[in-house]
């Protein structure tokens, strides 16, 4: 008898362990930093491609493309808060992520269109 009752103090008092962070992961920041870059190169080589060509559709895509580090930044900023419901975040990652690729992906144009 006193064996069991040793046994169910014994399992009362045993450590909790507390639970893990909920949620995703946050992106790394070396992942963070390189699709920074790249969207910051490929905005800063867009506009310098509409300045020397001159013409308006350059000119109009540099533009729209110059908010695409604020993007990616913006998408990012909520990652660690708690209040961020685990799906949002894993949107804003993703959200994030397209942005990134996008410019990856229309830095190889420019080589198409003869911007240096």
């Amino acid at each position: 008898m006193r064996f069991v009752l040793l046994l169910a103090l014994l399992a009362g008092c045993s450590k909790k362990e507390e639970p893990a962070r909920k949620g995703p992961a946050p992106m790394s920041e070396a992942e963070r930093k390189r699709g920074e870059d790249a969207c910051l190169a490929y905005v800063a080589r867009l506009c310098s491609c509409a300045e020397a060509k001159g013409t308006q559709e350059l000119k109009d895509r540099c533009e729209l493309h110059k908010g695409r580090p604020d993007t990616v930044a913006t998408a990012l900023s909520a990652e660690g808060s708690p209040e961020v419901a685990t799906m949002d975040i894993l949107q804003a990652q993703d959200a994030a992520r397209k942005v990134i690729a996008a410019c990856v992906q229309d830095m190889t144009k420019l080589d198409g269109e003869g911007c240096p």
